[in-house]
């Protein structure tokens, strides 16, 4: 926020928005050599095309919530608002948003990997949400913003509307308790119209660009010989030739995870690293490990115990 917005904001007798460190590394992504070097430690190809579209759209999420920040009015409505959470938020949105003009900007027989790098990122989104923000249940919320979407991808003004509805419910919110949240409250027509223009003037300056470089990037750098998950699978794992490992809390109703490993500390790493509510995978006092053919995941996946299949991203 520019000091003399900040000057104006405090003559009105608004405070900002208070941060924590998710606020921190939101302006770490500010900067395209910090992005390139956090892509860059990632030694798989794919794994440093998903980690890109995540941080380019926390980039962007961070510029709407800069923005509502100079705004007096909107400032004011969210007084008290966790400044974390408005960024999560718009993380959610951006990353959907940025993966729908992905899709429409890579090549036709290439489009087919856009949603691949829609799941990883979303799901990054909800660990980087789990390390900065607390506890809270990531993969529901992860689930809960897909649906609400995903049936408009393409269509930004729909998106928008449903971030404007999300952003609004989450006035005066310190902490994320549930997953899907919404709000009766008649907040005026003045606070809709400021949202709609923030988020627009954003999206509409950042997100063909973005979506231009990352289509660049994948197209200069993928072996396209190659499926576009294969190479995040490292050697030996096979899927069904590998055993199926059963790792599951100890906490009573716990969840249960099951994923084709070489060995039991590789199926604890690999639930450790890709399930954001199960990242003491690997403390044996919190987590048991046991060969279990119960549910066969296929090479590159996890199941879980009543919830949807969960992409394996991170390998190390």
């Amino acid at each position: 926020m520019d000091i003399v917005d900040r000057l104006i904001a405090r003559g009105a007798g608004v405070s900002t928005l208070r941060a924590g460190s998710f606020s921190d590394l939101a302006a770490d992504a500010r900067d395209d050599q910090w992005i390139d070097q956090r892509v860059n430690d990632s030694s798989e190809q794919d794994v440093r095309f998903a980690t890109e579209l995540v941080l380019r759209a926390l980039h962007m999420a961070d510029l709407i919530v800069t923005e509502i920040e100079t705004e007096a009015s909107l400032l004011e409505f969210f007084a008290g608002t966790s400044r974390d959470i408005l960024l999560y938020e718009s993380l959610h949105f951006s990353v959907h948003a940025l993966s729908g003009s992905l899709h429409q900007a890579l090549p036709p027989d290439k489009a087919n990997a856009a949603p691949r790098f829609l799941d990883a990122a979303c799901l990054t989104a909800s660990i980087l949400g789990h390390q900065h923000i607390g506890h809270f249940d990531s993969s529901l919320h992860r689930l809960d913003r897909g649906r609400r979407y995903l049936p408009h991808v393409g269509k930004l003004r729909e998106m928008s509307d449903s971030l404007i509805d999300i952003l609004i419910a989450a006035r005066g919110a310190t902490a994320i308790e549930l997953s899907e949240i919404s709000s009766g409250d008649d907040v005026g027509i003045e606070i809709e119209v400021s949202l709609r223009s923030v988020v627009s003037a954003v999206v509409d300056s950042n997100i063909g660009e973005s979506a231009e470089r990352l289509s660049i990037r994948y197209a200069a750098k993928r072996d396209h010989s190659r499926d576009a998950f294969a190479s995040v699978i490292p050697h030996g794992m096979g899927g069904a030739t590998m055993p199926c490992y059963c790792v599951q809390s100890r906490a009573e109703a716990g969840p249960a995870f099951w994923v084709h490993a070489a060995s039991k500390d590789l199926a604890r790493k690999l639930v450790a690293l890709n399930v954001s509510d199960a990242v003491d995978a690997r403390n044996e006092r919190l987590f048991d490990c046991f060969p279990d053919d119960t549910k066969t995941p296929p090479a590159g996946l996890i199941y879980r115990d009543g919830g949807a299949p969960i992409t394996i991203a991170v390998f190390d």
